[in-house]
């Protein structure tokens, strides 16, 4: 019985839109930045220096508590890494893992009492960027990190379903899960991270969870196993990331790399054209923010821009208010999609994209078998939307606005995160959509720097419009374990409390199915349960952020997959002229 990740086919098959500019050779030679000064000649050269911007600075972790944004997952992947990656291709390779483990080498076994155990050999000679060498305890040390209650972390990739971990020797790392998780043999630094035992080991055996939670470690001092280390790092400016000559996969081609941190769009732009930067990561522009640079860079062929359709943009409805209109009734629901014209919304702000009807690429095998199935669609249809209305207790009023039995009118607020003028525009599309319809809407925007932005997030009071990625745990999102609440400082990615026990018992399913067709069989159940119950709203297929942006002569960057939403997975192969 083959129990590998689908994921590294099935992901495979996702949209992708391919590069929109060329590349030229009048593309203009980059500048030194100021912070470049001073740097003295290696041996073997004069060091070649990439800069680069991104939205996100890390200033809360780069790993673990780094957030789970798009660009707070690329500088993981620099400074860190993995048992295991997947490449452009989707296919799960090892990393610092010898081997990816499967039932039919022996080292996955699925053991009689219902449980599974996983051994992992490290390969050899792994160390950390201060030398030491990494230990297998260095593992158990991590994933116990991972999966401690007390720590505001959403602990992801299964990790909540270990019981046990041990190290046998310092290269052998052996895993028991409590259940069978069809994901066991993925090892990504996020889930299943190294944490070195001999920084703040003996911090975390003190017992105060704050401390260890806010300590510099995370972020300025941070150590990790990836192709970069960390060396200055000037808050709200700028970090830079050093070659790590004992890389487990070699030494990176580019010596160093200045990250800097721009959260204005406009500000990226220009510094794009003035060529200030040579390359933005995922996670911080948006087509429309890129229109000028294509404009100006076609002609010449003076770079590259790669969207990938990894999206779908969405909207979350709160459940924590049971008494509101839209949590107790899903006609409700279903009649506030059916008021929103899809098509329009994706020839508007998804120029390829295209109207989403489920959570999954169209491409996907298991999008062909849930048609086959068949699943709930909501077309654009406003006499459906009155007639599910008024089944629900809402009528129409004065002036055509929906109103209860004793007058109070329909009113729903929309919450998003102000990251660009798109997402504010989005958001008004959709309220514009649902006045036209009898709706009452009121929009708030959630400021991209706040502190709290998490908690904001699980305050919304109608529906938080974002982006969901298209990956096969998804729908974890909506499991009661992941709610998140101020005792996990809103961490949690279920942060809107829906809660089904029916539907957590058919996720456990899902994830502990190993069988590849029975396991499809039951995510075309979860995916039919939440276009029924559409606990959350889907609009439209979307690159979203997931773009990458490079000026001639990089070579390295390419398409990214939902399966591993990130750029840098192969930054120690990038080169530059």
């Amino acid at each position: 019985m083959d129990v590998r990740s689908p994921r590294h086919v099935k992901h495979a098959l996702l949209l992708l839109v391919g590069a929109v500019v060329l590349i030229s050779s009048c593309a203009p030679a980059p500048t030194t930045p100021r912070s470049d000064a001073g740097v003295s000649p290696q041996s073997r050269g004069v060091p070649k220096t990439l800069r680069m911007a991104t939205r996100a600075e890390p200033v809360a972790g780069i790993a673990l508590f780094g957030g789970s944004g798009d660009g707070s997952a690329q500088n993981t992947w620099m400074y860190h890494a993995g048992l295991t990656a997947h490449d452009g291709q989707g296919n799960l390779l090892p990393r610092l893992a010898r081997k990816v483990p499967s039932v039919s080498d022996g080292d996955w076994v699925v053991l009689p009492e219902g449980g599974m155990e996983v051994t992992w050999k490290l390969r050899p000679s792994l160390k950390w960027h201060d030398g030491v060498p990494l230990s297998a305890d260095d593992f158990v040390f991590g994933i116990q990190v991972a999966r401690d209650p007390e720590l505001p972390l959403p602990r992801t990739g299964g990790v909540s379903l270990v019981s046990e971990v041990t190290a046998p020797d310092p290269e052998t790392l052996v895993v028991r899960w409590s259940t069978p998780y069809f994901s066991a043999n993925e090892g990504a630094p996020a889930e299943f991270p190294a944490v070195p035992r001999h920084i703040v080991g003996d911090l975390y055996r003190q017992g105060d969870k704050k401390a260890f939670t806010n300590s510099p470690y995370w972020a300025t001092e941070f150590i990790g196993l990836g192709p970069y280390k960390l060396g200055e790092w000037v808050q709200g400016a700028y970090t830079e990331a050093l070659a790590f000559d004992d890389y487990v996969l070699g030494r990176p081609k580019i010596d160093r790399i200045i990250v800097r941190y721009i959260s204005d769009a406009t500000t990226t732009v220009a510094n794009l054209l003035s060529g200030e930067i040579d390359l933005v990561t995922i996670g911080s522009l948006k087509m429309e923010d890129l229109e000028p640079v294509i404009r100006a860079w076609e002609p010449t062929g003076a770079g590259s821009v790669i969207p990938s359709m990894t999206d779908v943009s969405s909207g979350r409805f709160q459940f924590r208010a049971p008494n509101a209109a839209w949590a107790r009734d899903v006609r409700v629901r279903q009649a506030l999609l059916h008021l929103i014209d899809r098509d329009t919304l994706a020839a508007t702000f998804s120029p390829g994209g295209t109207r989403a009807d489920l959570f999954l690429a169209k491409e996907d095998p298991v999008y062909r078998l849930a048609e086959q199935r068949g699943f709930a669609k909501y077309p654009y249809d406003l006499t459906q939307a009155e007639r599910l209305l008024a089944e629900a207790g809402w009528s129409r009023g004065a002036g055509g606005a929906f109103q209860s039995a004793t007058g109070e009118r329909f009113s729903i607020e929309v919450r998003s995160v102000e990251t660009t003028p798109l997402n504010t525009r989005q958001a008004l599309a959709v309220m514009d959509q649902w006045k036209q319809g009898g709706v009452d809407s009121a929009l708030t925007n959630i400021p991209n720097n706040v502190a709290n932005r998490s908690e904001l997030k699980a305050a919304t009071e109608g529906i938080y419009m974002g982006n969901e990625t298209v990956t096969a745990d998804l729908l974890q999102s909506f499991t009661a374990s992941q709610i998140a609440t101020a005792q996990n400082n809103w961490a949690g990615r279920n942060f809107t409390a829906y809660v089904s026990p029916d539907f957590d018992a058919l996720y456990a399913r899902f994830v502990s199915e190993l069988d590849l067709p029975r396991r499809q069989s039951v995510q075309v159940d979860l995916l039919s349960w939440s276009a029924r119950e559409l606990f959350v709203l889907p609009f439209f297929y979307t690159a979203a952020t997931g773009i990458t942006t490079f000026r001639r002569g990089i070579r390295g960057p390419g398409p990214i997959l939902p399966v591993l939403k990130v750029g840098t997975w192969n930054i120690h192969t990038w080169e530059m002229d």
